[in-house]
């Protein structure tokens, strides 16, 4: 029995146990003062999409629904369509519309709360007009297209990579509109924009991304001024500051949220770079990759005890890193041109999608990620 004593009485106690392999639960289970060192991932890819070309897949993975239920959304010619998989499985068929039917929908995104899926793009509603929408599909209803009530027509202006994130008694959306402006949007729990305002301004600002942290939200944007690209950062009521760390060319951030901050990951000058952000304010830098190919399309999900990583590398291999570990893994490894990939983490298990270019169509992929530690392989 150990015991810590403070001023003569004993305030904390516990019986010691053995050592035993390291397992990925947070815990320094072998004893050797690192926790879950070396994460991996074990993934066993399955294609999702049948019979037609997609484009851009998303994924999310609602909490209080059944288990393994996963959301994916992704564009198949002109519309968006979703498709609903049950223990981790995805059947042919049983998919849904997205988006209100008009043509060119495209820059979607998903996210999910309890139980409920909310989705944002844009779509062409006249020619030479994109306008952002948002939709949600509330629990027990799903999969079905969304109501009339449960989508959102944002702004009647151009409009440009919106993203949503999911508030205590609200939504926020943001997007990218003309003239550089960074938009920001209210969206009540009846699912009706509240107001619209201009957080800010920049050159080029595209891929405004937006997640709730610490009862404000975060937002991260990339901009670019003809001869340097930037990727930036703010709290919702706080200053703008610079994310990227100087760079040539900096572009393609992705965030998500944890209890005790966000991770924020970008590509900078070819490497793909990662940092926490506590009180909106980034900590220390660490490129991910090991420069082995051209890097592209990150993404970034919160586990529980730490952040994963996924990227391309020459569009062919599908990469992970875990914080922490001391290298990357390589999840795929294939000819075929990989183009996409998003991540979630759900059930105790990360959800990958991708697109993989065939010979006749580009399909959609999907991955249950089992998170493993390779001191325990």
């Amino acid at each position: 029995m150990a015991a810590l004593c403070v001023a003569g009485e004993v305030v904390e106690s516990c019986e010691p146990r053995a050592s035993i392999e390291e397992l990925c639960n947070g815990l320094d289970d072998d004893c050797d003062g690192e926790v879950d060192e070396t994460p991996a991932l074990d993934v066993s890819p399955v294609a999702i999409s049948f019979g037609h070309t997609v484009a851009g897949p998303d994924v999310a993975v609602p909490t209080n629904v059944n288990f393994g239920e996963v959301r994916v959304v992704y564009r198949g010619g002109s519309h968006l369509s979703g498709i609903a998989g049950v223990s981790w499985r995805f059947s042919n068929g049983g998919g849904w519309q997205v988006n209100v039917g008009s043509t060119n929908a495209r820059q979607h995104r998903v996210t999910a709360g309890t139980g409920e899926t909310y989705f944002v793009w844009v779509e062409q509603t006249a020619p030479g007009v994109m306008r952002p929408f948002a939709a949600r599909q509330p629990a027990g209803r799903f999969p079905a297209n969304p109501a009339p009530a449960d989508i959102a027509r944002l702004t009647p202006q151009n409009a440009a990579h919106p993203d949503i994130a999911v508030g205590p008694r609200e939504f926020r959306v943001v997007w990218a509109g003309d003239d550089g402006d960074l938009l920001f949007t209210r969206l009540s729990r009846e699912f009706r924009p509240q107001d619209t305002q201009v957080l800010t301004q920049g050159p080029g600002l595209t891929t405004p991304r937006i997640v709730y942290q610490d009862l404000t939200y975060l937002i991260a944007w990339a901009t670019h001024d003809g001869e340097r690209g930037a990727v930036r950062l703010r709290r919702q009521a706080g200053p703008d500051r610079l994310l990227s760390t100087g760079g040539a060319d900096a572009h393609s951030p992705e965030l998500a949220a944890s209890p005790e901050g966000a991770g924020a990951v970008w590509i900078e000058d070819d490497g793909v770079v990662f940092t926490r952000v506590v009180n909106g304010v980034p900590g220390e830098p660490v490129r991910l990759d090991l420069g082995a190919g051209r890097v592209s399309a990150p993404d970034i999900a919160w586990t529980g005890t730490h952040f994963g990583v996924v990227w391309f590398e020459d569009e062919r291999r599908l990469m992970f890193r875990a914080e922490g570990a001391a290298a990357p893994s390589v999840l795929r490894d294939v000819e075929a041109g990989l183009r996409s990939p998003r991540l979630a983490w759900g059930e105790g298990a990360y959800a990958l999608v991708w697109v993989e270019r065939g010979d006749d169509i580009d399909r959609a992929w999907f991955a249950r990620g089992e998170l493993v530690c390779e001191d325990a392989q």
